[in-house]
């Protein structure tokens, strides 16, 4: 028997909800962002919210990462590779002011959110003490939250973000983690 794409996200979402938290985990190009844009976008009875990570190319080049609201309302600069600043990750320059200025435009964790995701807790977002902050106190509360971990990175994605939530996620908490 064939489901619809709403039943079969309605099951993802229960089990989402019965683990509270999910981290998404695999090699960079395997699919976590494409996974979390899809669980922010068809549940919208959740009301997810956070943001989504995705590369800012020119003509075929990168040129570093931009930040948008799951609503698509807002959005920021990451990491450009034209900007200096004292926070290097590879190539880019962390935009930590205006990183830390778009988490505001999240308001969480919101009286209408159901679900918060992000894409990713890496080490460019794991620069803001404001961002590391949000996790943690996000892990402590009933609102579920996904997020996608790069395995591996810059220094290694997963090493800064294992740091920050490993404690609350870990064996013994309601969190999963799930390769891709």
């Amino acid at each position: 028997m064939m489901r619809s794409c709403s039943s079969v996200w309605s099951g993802r979402m229960t089990t989402v909800i019965a683990a509270r938290n999910i981290f998404i985990t695999g090699l960079p190009g395997g699919g976590k962002t494409t996974l979390i844009k899809e669980l922010a976008h068809e549940p919208r009875e959740f009301g997810p919210v956070g943001f989504f990570t995705e590369e800012i190319r020119e003509h075929g080049s990168r040129k570093g990462f931009k930040l948008t609201t799951h609503d698509e309302t807002e959005t920021g600069v990451l990491a450009p590779v034209d900007i200096r600043g004292p926070y290097p990750v590879g190539k880019y320059i962390v935009n930590l002011g205006g990183f830390e200025q778009f988490l505001e435009f999240l308001r969480l964790p919101g009286p209408s959110a159901r679900l918060i995701i992000f894409d990713e807790i890496g080490n460019r977002e794991c620069l803001s003490g404001k961002f590391r902050g949000r996790v943690l106190s996000l892990l402590d509360t009933p609102v579920p939250v996904s997020a996608t971990i790069a395995l591996k990175g810059h220094r290694s994605s997963s090493s800064a973000a294992c740091a920050i939530i490993e404690p609350k996620a870990g064996p013994g908490s309601q969190g999963l983690f799930i390769p891709v």
